[in-house]
């Protein structure tokens, strides 16, 4: 039953909904540079989903009737409630993840493809073929999603017989990285033209220092931005809300919120000990994203 329910999945019509959203799911699972076939991914997929569920309505179930003292059609109605929740939850992984690996490897080879491009001059300025030139920069790549996309190349030509411009092609198709899809593309023409990589792979490379140059100052402007909102959240305020806070505790024990009396100082332990460092941890998000995006 699980097999036609994948077949029925992956041999959707086109035109469908479900059709149309396993194709875009299978573009983003090309280049997400999993080895496992998509029917094979598909198929674990539904296996993980229907023993989450099955497991979730086994669990809850027993738990809300013999630890809980439910009543059968009570505790079966909240059982199946959590399934629905588990089971919506375990689908929204499994469609997630597959995304989740494009966005990770696209940030990874958008950040390192300078340093690449760089390495393929040298090697195009020793008149070296390009297929020679793809498998000795895929021997000394550091960035592991580069070297990824660069090894198929090199095995779409030694071990498929592919040519050289082929195999390009298809690390286009399957790459989740823009820049790195549009590097190869010029270099296929530049192959297909003038055969001059050395001055091709020149030109991309000044472009792409030069927008390299411009994200780093962008990203320094926006740090020096968020230094003077931590100083003014982090320290500052902090500062002044205690003084404001010691102050009135001076004057009236409590303070009322929303109709209710709350301590003084359970304002300072909620302010100290809580709201200052999860403001903290949030600052320590955003510089974070910023400086993984140079």
């Amino acid at each position: 039953m699980l097999k036609n329910l994948r077949d029925r999945l992956v041999n959707s019509d086109a035109n469908s909904f479900i059709g149309r959203f396993m194709n875009s799911l299978h573009r983003y699972y090309l280049k997400s540079g999993v080895e496992e076939p998509f029917i094979a991914y598909v198929d674990k997929s539904i296996r993980y989903v229907v023993t989450t569920a099955i497991s979730t309505l086994t669990i809850s179930t027993v738990l809300h009737t013999l630890l809980l003292r439910y009543s059968i059609f009570t505790g079966l109605a909240s059982s199946l409630s959590l399934t629905v929740a588990a089971t919506s939850l375990a689908i929204l992984i499994r469609v997630l993840y597959p995304l989740y690996r494009v966005r990770k490897r696209r940030r990874e080879i958008e950040q390192n493809l300078v340093y690449t491009v760089a390495c393929i001059v040298t090697l195009a300025a020793a008149n070296l073929r390009p297929d020679v030139i793809i498998e000795r920069v895929s021997e000394i790549e550091v960035s592991s999603a580069i070297r990824y996309e660069l090894r198929r190349v090199t095995r779409n030509v030694r071990a498929f017989g592919l040519s050289i411009v082929r195999a390009l092609e298809v690390a286009i198709e399957h790459t989740p990285s823009p820049s790195l899809a549009e590097f190869l593309k010029g270099l296929v023409d530049t192959i297909r033209t003038t055969g001059n990589i050395a001055s091709y792979a020149n030109f991309v490379l000044e472009s792409l220092l030069r927008k390299k140059i411009e994200n780093m100052r962008s990203a320094l402007n926006s740090l020096s931005l968020i230094v003077e909102i931590y100083v003014v959240i982090i320290v500052v305020l902090p500062l002044l809300l205690i003084v404001m806070l010691v102050v009135i505790g001076t004057i009236t024990p409590t303070l009322g919120f929303a109709g209710l009396a709350v301590p003084v100082p359970a304002l300072l332990t909620l302010l100290i000990f809580i709201l200052t460092p999860i403001l903290g941890i949030a600052m320590y998000l955003i510089i974070d994203t910023i400086v993984s995006s140079l």
